[in-house]
């Protein structure tokens, strides 16, 4: 007997398999799969019931048994291994280390927003990641005081390495799971700013944090500034605070600032003088402890700043959209650097010197569109510093391939914030392709043996040349801010944030396509048969079959309706939630069945089919079912970022691209491997969340 279901026969096919029917007197009609886990330690069989036939057709009843047959993971997969790229990303903090070895050049370090750290030491040429102890890849800010580091995280509190980053263990009590945006070394103290919470005090030597109280309310703590008599605190939004016994007091400085709500990006000191940046505000210099302030912007282009450096009598600010500018008094005047024109947007700056006797440093820059560039003339040229530091977001994955080039595949990574880049080589290299691309926030891409399309929030991108050069493609769509694309035939769907749009001309023209959804809010579409089907942010699953003229909900049991990503295997339609987990429709297309049997993590943000077998990339890993979700079994050791966005695969490999770590690949099993590109990439790409999620 299994969950109400009894033996009623045995036979002998090599092994015995169970057939299984309802209890004598329940009368519930109910369908079971039988699946027995020939690898695992207790050979208990597992029952996913679906509904019952006998409420579609009276007096039908419909027996199935399935038996599957589970290896290991181990077994069915070689490790995950990342590829080279794309290189770049999103570096959250900069600190440098005088290195150990006694070498002139100090060590740099670049914190990213979920590959952890990575390390230089030759001046930011190259880097390397430096992860070992960290139960979180998240680095919010880390310094360097004295030979030891301090990283705050996203989640984890902090860590500290007293052997540059070799290693790293946490310093952490009583901030063991708070998300550490700013830390600072004054005095004989550690500072840490704690989102939600308020600013704590440690000594250095072990972690013995105590909460210290800025007021009566809990401002978001933007940056800390020592003159070496006092501490400040940037924050919003309160304004400036200021302590002048190490943290057990403080009191608001506020004097000539702008108001108090306004949002401060930045606090620098220099000398006897103290620097605030305002996001949209410009620059403002105390020259007495915080007790008055005045505007010190003359020369600056725009009055937005991004970030605050000094080095020894210069100071550096980014304005945003404009590049760098540099004063040498004091902030009197500004004088841009034009060096960089096709680069205006700088996030943070990391000054460090080559040579113990260096008057010009190594100027790094950290950019808002994620790379790193690198001026060892300050600032007069800048080259790329990004070699080794694979950091990105990887929303889409496409593989590409011409009848005359089979063995020449081009991989494509859509990225969110990088643009598009191709690598020819799985993934050994890359190349941006970006030309006529006016958006690098890309959320879905579409590829054919000739065309290549790319979804942003500012339109449709196509491209005849394997991303060479990019045209728009938007006439007629009047939403621009585009999740999804899917091809059907001659005709061509996207799917926006105001509904569906259908072209019959490869983009030239868009036809809108909503009668009948209630909500038109699509994150995904998928093409089953003559079906059209859509997934929506908060409305669940539509379906059109006359090619998106009128469109019908499909809901009944789809208990999560913010669906994320759809996709076809074995002619059914399956859906991926936003932590409902998974769910495939009944053959009759009337109502949805949970599958979330060994589906660890719930938000599945894609399906894709590759030979026998479905795989879901999630918030939490990989997982593979070959039984149509009756179980899932997580596939992705050695895959160090588990928050996977795409997955796509072309020939041997299977392909992911991650929230902050690139791309990855592994071996496919030799079941699964040898798919034709129409089998490997789904119909003109598969659809992406958006950023919301």
């Amino acid at each position: 007997e299994v969950d109400g279901f009894e033996r009623e026969d045995w036979r002998r096919t090599g092994r015995s398999i169970g057939v299984l029917r309802p209890k004598a007197g329940e009368g519930r009609g109910e369908v079971g799969i039988l699946t027995i886990a020939a690898m695992s330690q207790e050979n208990r069989p597992n029952l996913v019931r679906f509904p019952s036939r006998a409420q579609i057709t009276r007096n039908l009843c419909v027996l199935t048994v399935v038996v599957t047959f589970l290896l290991s993971s181990e077994q069915l997969w070689a490790q995950w291994i990342q590829t080279k790229g794309p290189e770049g990303g999103s570096v959250q903090c900069f600190a440098s280390l005088r290195s150990p070895s006694g070498t002139s050049i100090p060590y740099l370090f670049a914190g990213t927003r979920s590959a952890g750290i990575f390390r230089s030491s030759d001046g930011g040429s190259s880097w390397a990641t430096t992860n070992k102890g960290l139960t979180n890849l998240g680095a919010a800010s880390i310094i360097a005081s004295d030979s030891i580091l301090y990283l705050g995280t996203s989640g984890a509190g902090v860590f500290r390495s007293t052997n540059a980053g070799a290693t790293w263990t946490p310093f952490n009590f009583r901030l063991s799971s708070a998300t550490v945006s700013v830390l600072m070394a004054a005095d004989t103290f550690l500072y840490a700013a704690v989102t939600g919470t308020g600013v704590y005090r440690s000594g250095r030597t072990s972690p013995n944090w105590q909460l210290l109280r800025l007021g009566p309310t809990i401002p978001w703590v933007r940056a800390f500034a020592t003159d070496g008599q006092n501490l400040y605190a940037a924050t919003t939004p309160e304004g400036v605070f200021r302590s002048t016994d190490w943290g057990n007091n403080w009191e608001r400085m506020m004097l000539g600032l702008p108001d108090a709500s306004l949002y401060i990006g930045s606090m620098v000191s220099s000398d006897t003088n103290l620097y605030v940046g305002y996001y949209q505000h410009g620059i403002y210099r105390s020259t007495n402890s915080g007790a008055s302030w005045s505007a010190v912007n003359n020369g600056l282009s725009t009055t937005d700043i991004s970030a605050l450096a000094v080095q020894g009598s210069r100071l550096y600010t980014c304005a945003y959209g404009d590049g760098l500018f540099v004063s040498t008094n004091a902030g009197a005047n500004w004088e841009a650097i034009h060096s960089i024109p096709a680069v205006p947007y700088i996030s943070k700056l990391i000054f460090l010197s080559s040579r113990a006797d260096s008057t010009s440093p190594v100027l790094i820059a950290a950019t808002y569109s994620l790379e790193l560039l690198r001026s060892t003339d300050d600032g007069a040229h800048w080259n790329d510093a990004s070699r080794g530091l694979v950091a990105t977001e990887v929303r889409a994955v496409a593989v590409t391939t011409s009848e005359a080039e089979q063995a020449k595949a081009r991989l494509f990574a859509g990225t969110y914030g990088n643009g598009v880049l191709v690598s020819t080589n799985a993934g050994e290299s890359w190349v941006p392709v970006r030309n006529g691309l006016a958006s690098q926030y890309i959320y879905a891409l579409g590829a054919t043996s000739t065309d290549l399309f790319a979804c942003t929030q500012n339109g449709l991108f196509h491209s005849t040349n394997n991303g060479e050069l990019w045209a728009t493609a938007n006439d007629g769509l009047t939403s621009t801010f585009i999740r999804a694309i899917i091809s059907t035939g001659s005709k061509l769907y996207v799917g926006t944030a105001r509904g569906v749009f259908r072209s019959q001309d490869l983009g030239r023209r868009w036809d809108s396509l909503n009668v009948g959804l209630t909500n038109r809010d699509i994150s995904s579409l998928a093409v089953a048969g003559n079906s059209l089907f859509v997934g929506t942010s908060g409305g669940g699953v539509f379906r059109s079959t006359d090619g998106g003229l009128v469109w019908i909900p499909i809901n009944k049991d789809l208990t999560n309706l913010n669906v994320l990503s759809l996709g076809v295997f074995d002619s059914l339609l399956f859906a991926g939630t936003l932590g409902g987990g998974a769910f495939i429709l009944w053959p009759d297309g009337t109502r949805w069945l949970t599958i979330n049997n060994g589906l660890v993590n719930k938000t599945v943000r894609c399906l894709v089919p590759v030979g026998n077998a479905l795989f879901a990339g999630t918030g939490g890993g990989i997982f593979l079912t070959t039984n149509g979700g009756g179980n899932w079994a997580q596939v992705d050791t050695g895959l160090s970022d588990k928050n996977v966005y795409a997955l796509g695969s072309h020939g041997t490999y299977l392909y992911a691209g991650t929230s902050g770590s690139g791309v990855w690949r592994r071996n496919l099993d030799s079941r699964h491997a040898g798919m034709g590109m129409e089998e490997s990439n789904p119909p003109m790409g598969r659809p992406e969340c958006s950023d919301s999620y």
